[in-house]
């Protein structure tokens, strides 16, 4: 240990690596205030020594999280115009609010177009990555940040370009060190720090990792993005009280990712019926404002009210309540339909709703996305086999359920189904509008504490709306 400080004061390095491949984490004092690693080669986390540094532990890990988001870390809102210096054929080039963090062009592993960004990938911009810097003079970063190209020197004040910089020279991490970069699983043993997640992480996202409704799952999301994944768990989330566990060690750190990627699993019925409200009305469904003006990609939008152009914003609006867009119910506005996705993968789905055509990642958080994502792929009925197209007639015995209907419905919908006056009556929509009564007896009403018929077999939900179908109310 004696010999360890004497190293630290002479200008050696300290590592921060994961069991086995090299020095173990220390704390020692003061030295410990020095957690500004920079790059050696052979190590997951270096530390720079020198007694005499002028950052510290706070600037390094605030950098971090710069780097992944900096107007959330500074709780300033997004900016609405698009970085100039984004490629205009980017995956993000109309996505303001992730095109203006250094991660967007940069990569999670800060290697650029020669890493996870490389040619081929969805988020290629052909920009390099920042490893070169590792080691470097913070203040040429700084400096580099502040130029015409970057152009952080309008958003941000020196505090934050100083972190940044910090980051950049001293604080990058070696992903290898931590995930086989092949398969992004993690080199950790998801045993070994079991306690942490158990009795820290849990009190947020809960003993499977799902508690969070604004975010993915973290079992999913540390299978799908295990380098984005590493950042967070080392450096902490922008502008969130999720403690940065480098702190921790770097044994911690790969334990911990092996741990999460281990946990199951979204409850997947539970996310397709919340994805098919949010098809109905996302912004009903999540508490949100809806935007203002009509979706850019609706037809005559000049011509509809206010209401009229909000609308046209639910998914439901384009791509119809039998999801055949132009070939089914919704011909008026002339957009295919989303049959055709069925089976797909949530993460294709989701760019699609990320697209300059759809234009949802401004509006939808993780989870709302994932949600509508699995409804799209996993939740869709083929509504063919329960309605008679050309009379409108379900396909189903109204005689049933109606003792469900009667203790059920009833206590909001009334007898004759004309109780809510803010609706017209269920009678009248299942008569008219089938696909639609359909739907909500599937997935529930958005917002509302109505029971989604999901679970059961889908012809329950069609004898159901048979039922309703006959009720008279006005």
């Amino acid at each position: 240990m004696r010999d360890r400080q004497k190293q630290q004061q002479t200008g050696g390095t300290m590592n921060w690596d994961v069991r086995g491949k090299g020095t173990r984490v220390f704390l020692v004092g003061v030295a410990f205030a020095a957690v500004l690693g920079f790059w050696t080669g052979d190590t997951g986390f270096a530390v720079a020594a020198g007694g005499q540094a002028s950052f510290d532990q706070t600037s390094v890990l605030r950098g971090g999280r710069l780097y992944d988001n900096w107007y959330l870390e500074n709780n300033k809102r997004a900016p609405i115009a698009s970085n100039p210096a984004y490629p205009a054929d980017g995956l993000l080039a109309k996505l303001p609010e992730q095109n203006w963090r250094c991660v967007a062009c940069h990569g999670w592993d800060g290697e650029g177009k020669d890493g996870a960004f490389a040619k081929g990938t969805p988020y290629h911009t052909g920009i390099k990555g920042i490893r070169g810097m590792a080691g470097g003079d913070p203040a040429k970063v700084v400096a580099l940040l502040g130029d015409k190209n970057h152009g952080y020197a309008e958003v941000l004040d020196d505090a934050d370009l100083r972190d940044l910089s910090i980051y950049v020279t001293r604080g990058q991490i070696d992903i290898n060190q931590f995930l086989d970069r092949k398969s992004g699983l993690s080199r950790g043993n998801r045993k070994q720090h079991a306690a942490f997640y158990e009795t820290v992480c849990v009190n947020c996202h809960g003993s499977d990792g799902s508690e969070m409704r604004q975010t993915t799952p973290l079992g999913r999301f540390s299978r799908e993005n295990p380098f984005e994944t590493l950042h967070k768990i080392v450096f902490g989330h922008p502008g969130a009280k999720m403690p940065a566990s480098i702190v921790f060690g770097a044994d911690l750190v790969a334990d911990l990712v092996a741990y999460l990627q281990a946990l199951p699993e979204e409850e997947i019925q539970a996310s397709i019926v919340r994805g098919g409200r949010l098809y109905d009305n996302w912004f009903s469904e999540s508490g949100r404002t809806p935007p203002k003006g009509a979706h850019p990609g609706a037809p005559s939008a000049a011509s509809l009210s206010p209401t009229q152009q909000a609308n046209t914003w639910r998914c439901k609006e384009c791509h119809g309540w039998d999801y055949m867009g132009r070939d089914g119910e919704a011909k008026a506005m002339n957009v295919k339909g989303i049959r055709g996705m069925v089976g797909a993968t949530p993460a294709e789905v989701i760019a699609i709703l990320r697209d300059d055509r759809h234009q949802f990642g401004g509006y939808l958080n993780p989870r709302e996305m994932l949600d509508l994502a699995n409804f799209v792929s996993k939740g869709q009925v083929d509504m063919e086999q329960f309605i008679d197209r050309k009379t409108r007639a379900i396909k189903g015995d109204p005689s049933r359920f109606q003792p469900y209907f009667e203790a059920a419905c009833v206590r909001c919908h009334g007898e004759d189904g004309g109780k809510i006056t803010s609706i017209p009556p269920i009678g009248q929509v299942a008569r008219i509008e089938p696909w639609n009564a359909l739907h909500k007896v599937l997935n529930g009403h958005p917002d509302e504490a109505m029971t989604p018929m999901r679970s059961f077999n889908t012809q329950v939900s069609a004898d159901i709306v048979a039922l309703l179908q006959t009720l008279k109310g006005k």
